[in-house]
């Protein structure tokens, strides 16, 4: 068994234990992460492909900077979206997927800033 599944099992084992008393959202998603990652890293990747090619039309007047957020921003923050969900599957590094999502964050934040200028 590795350390992996073992940390798995004794989670588990903690879990069935409790029978319920301190049960914590965020169990469910570390036990199913490897599934729950993954799909989000998919939906995630498509929508930062969609996203490549479905561009406000506030784009085509804009020029230097605000044009290159309004075209690649939104992608750019589901790229990351995606970076993150896989690196959650993947039991990457947490200040790697936590970088991630708050470049995500930004991203988001600028794209809405070219948006509303």
């Amino acid at each position: 068994m590795t350390a992996d599944a073992r940390a798995d099992a004794d989670a588990s084992a903690d879990t069935h234990a409790r029978a319920g008393r301190d049960r914590r959202p965020e169990r469910w998603w570390h036990r199913h992460r490897r599934v729950v990652g993954t799909v989000g890293a998919v939906a995630a990747t498509a929508l930062a492909a969609t996203w490549l090619v479905v561009v406000p039309g506030e784009a085509a007047e804009a020029e230097g900077l605000q044009r290159f957020l309004l075209q690649y921003a939104h992608s750019i923050c589901w790229g990351l979206l995606a970076i993150a969900l896989a690196g959650f599957a993947l039991r990457a590094p947490r200040i790697l997927i936590d970088g991630c999502a708050w470049a995500a964050l930004a991203a988001y934040a600028a794209f809405l800033a070219a948006l509303a200028l």
